[in-house]
C-alpha cells in the first residue's frame, strides 16, 4: 500500500466511479482500475461490489477510507511541516525611517511570536524609495508615513497618528496646558521640511492667517526634537515621534485652542501582487486590519 494507491482509493470511494475518480486526479482510467485490483488482490478481500456497472462501498471498502482519510491527512501536514524546515517562508516589508525605527521592531516581534516558522526581511528608507520598492516587487508590501496617488499602488491606512504641538522643559509654555491660536505668533518655531503632514498643517486655516516666526527648518526629526529640547521654540510633531520624550518630560505638549491634527500611516502593496496568508497574518496581527483587503 502506497500513499498513491490510498489516493486512489479515497477518489473512488468520494465519486463511486473509477471514471471520475480518474478525471479528479489526471490519471488514465485503466490505471485507476489496476490500482484498485493489486489494492484488493493484496489483502484478499473487496472494497467494492459491482452491481449494474455502479460501485457499492463494501464493509471493508469504510474501513479503509476512515484510515486513509486519517494516513493522508497526517501525510500532508508531515509535508507542510517539513517543507517549513527545508526553506522556512519569508515576507518582505518596506518602511519608511520613522515606521522602521518605531514601529517595526514591535511589530516584528509579535509577529515571529505568533507565527515562528516565518521571517521577516524588511528595507528600511525615505518614503520615495520604498514607494519604489513596491512598483519593482521588491517587498510584499509597505508601511509609510504618506499617501500617494498611484494607479499601480493599493493604499489604506492603518493607523491615525495625533499631531501636537510642543516645546521643551526650558520654553515658557513648559507647564501650560493649552493656548489661543493667536499666541502662537509670540513664539519660534522650528519646523520640518515642506511636504511633510507636521509642516503643511502651519499653512492651513487659521493657522495660516497668523505670523509664525519660523527660525529653522529640517529635513531630520531628529534635528528638530533636539532644537525643541534645547528650548529654541515650539514645533508641531507626530505622537509617534515625539512619546518617549513626552514620557521622559524631556517635552511637553501643549493643546491649540479649537484645533486638532492627525495623520494618517498607511500600508501599500502593488495591485498586481496578491497578499500570500503570511502577509496577511502580519497585516492583521500588526495593522489590526481585514486580512482580506
Amino acid at each position: 500500500m502506497t500513499i498513491r494507491y490510498l489516493r486512489i482509493f479515497v477518489a473512488i470511494y468520494e465519486t463511486q466511479s473509477t471514471t471520475k475518480a480518474s478525471e479528479q486526479l489526471h490519471i488514465a482510467q485503466p490505471s485507476i482500475s489496476l490500482a484498485l485490483k493489486e489494492m484488493e488482490d493484496y489483502y484478499g478481500i473487496k472494497f467494492f461490489d459491482r452491481v449494474a456497472k455502479r460501485l457499492h462501498v463494501t464493509e471493508a471498502g469504510q474501513t479503509l477510507y476512515r484510515y486513509a482519510k486519517d494516513i493522508l491527512h497526517t501525510f500532508e501536514e508531515m509535508e507542510i511541516q517539513l517543507k517549513k524546515c527545508a526553506a522556512p517562508e519569508a515576507i518582505r516589508i518596506g518602511t519608511s525611517i520613522n515606521i522602521g525605527s518605531l514601529l517595526l521592531p514591535g511589530y516584528i516581534k509579535t509577529f515571529e511570536h505568533r507565527c515562528p516558522n516565518t521571517k521577516v526581511r524588511a528595507i528600511i528608507d525615505s518614503n520615495p524609495r520604498i514607494i519604489e520598492a513596491v512598483l519593482n516587487h521588491e517587498v510584499d508590501f509597505a508601511l509609510v508615513e504618506s499617501s500617494l496617488n498611484n494607479p499601480r499602488i493599493c493604499q489604506f491606512p492603518f493607523m491615525q497618528d495625533p499631531l501636537l504641538f510642543i516645546c521643551g522643559r526650558s520654553h515658557p509654555l513648559y507647564h501650560t496646558e493649552s493656548i489661543p491660536p493667536e499666541d502662537l505668533e509670540k513664539y519660534n518655531f522650528i519646523v520640518r521640511n515642506t511636504g511633510t503632514a507636521s509642516r503643511d498643517i502651519l499653512s492651513r486655516e487659521p493657522l495660516s492667517n497668523l505670523k509664525i516666526k519660523i527660525i529653522m527648518e529640517s529635513a531630520n526629526n531628529e534635528a528638530v526634537i533636539n532644537a525643541v529640547k534645547a528650548g529654541l521654540g515650539l514645533s508641531v510633531q507626530p505622537l509617534l515621534q515625539v512619546e518617549s520624550a513626552i514620557r521622559t518630560g524631556d517635552i511637553h505638549s501643549i493643546q491649540v485652542e479649537g484645533l486638532s491634527y492627525t495623520r494618517n500611516l498607511y500600508l501599500l502593496y502593488h495591485k498586481g501582487h496578491k497578499l500570500e496568508t503570511p502577509e496577511k497574518m502580519f497585516i492583521h496581527i500588526n495593522c489590526h486590519m481585514d486580512p482580506d483587503l
